[in-house]
């Protein structure tokens, strides 16, 4: 491997700097003084900005001879101890099935009825927004709230599998868990003005099962790069949820309220698998007799 301080700079700089308000900042200031709105740099600059980072992290190690992947981490020195790949991709999928955008897009269309397109279009990007944030905080916040209530991470494991389980059971039978969303809060949110940040953005989207699915896997690595990756798949669904609220009339019209639950029952699935293998491996720990 070439140990040119260009390499280890770009390498580095491709995965955070875009994460960065700077990188923010320098790509909304360009796009102004051409001519371009906020939204313009919401559908165009985000997706680009994408796009520069794969260039940056799979065709620079290409063109000298790297491969992406721990040990071109560990020798530029910029990571710690990570899980499997295989680990961020089912971490990925699973926190898809929680969140769960597709499912969600009957109740968004329902409490977004009486607004325009412009508006609806709005109350989708603050929600999008607050699952990002959340998700970051929980990220970031988790092992210090962990540590001010005094809760072992396989205890905190055992809990998160149970109510991940009973979120699942409760998609399997094509509904909404009640850990997302009470008949009580459900009423309320009719009545509310602003519903983007609360109950859409959190619980609806980013609810406690997220949270926890968050916290139980950032305790899996260690280092920038491991951190940097559930980073980037915060982003990801939050663009994704984003994309998903956008087109929900045109979602709900084309699979109708039958497709969606097939969607929903297929994400339960996948989420009492997880629940299941959370909870596993909390038990395993606590009592390792049982192991």
């Amino acid at each position: 491997m070439p140990e040119q301080p260009f390499v280890r700079a770009v390498l580095f700089g491709a995965n955070m700097s875009y994460a960065t308000p700077i990188a923010y900042k320098t790509n909304l200031r360009v796009m102004s003084a051409c001519g371009y709105s906020f939204m313009d740099f919401v559908r165009v600059g985000v997706p680009l900005t994408l796009v520069m980072w794969l260039a940056f992290t799979w065709l620079l190690p290409q063109l000298y001879g790297l491969q992406f992947n721990r040990d071109v981490f560990h020798r530029i020195g910029y990571t710690g101890r990570m899980i499997d790949w295989s680990e961020y991709a089912k971490f990925f999928i699973g926190l898809l099935a929680i969140v769960n955008p597709i499912g969600i897009v009957p109740v968004f269309v329902g409490l977004t009825r009486n607004l325009t397109d412009r508006e609806r279009n709005t109350v989708g990007l603050r929600a999008s927004l607050t699952v990002g944030i959340v998700l970051i905080v929980a990220l970031l916040m988790g092992d210090s709230l962990l540590a001010f209530f005094g809760i072992s991470l396989d205890s905190f494991r055992v809990a998160g599998g149970i109510l991940i389980l009973l979120m699942a059971i409760s998609m399997l039978h094509g509904g909404m868990s009640p850990a997302k969303q009470t008949t009580e809060e459900a009423q309320d949110a009719e009545e509310k003005e602003n519903i983007a940040v609360v109950p859409l953005g959190m619980p609806l989207l980013a609810g406690p099962g997220a949270v926890s699915t968050i916290i139980i896997y950032a305790h899996r690595g260690q280092g920038l790069t491991h951190y940097a990756l559930l980073f980037s798949i915060a982003l990801a669904l939050a663009i994704l949820t984003w994309l998903s609220l956008r087109a929900a009339p045109m979602i709900a019209e084309k699979l109708g309220r039958t497709g969606l639950n097939i969607v929903t029952r297929i994400m339960g699935l996948i989420l009492a698998a997880i629940g299941v293998e959370f909870m596993a491996n909390g038990i395993k720990q606590l009592l390792p007799g049982l192991s």
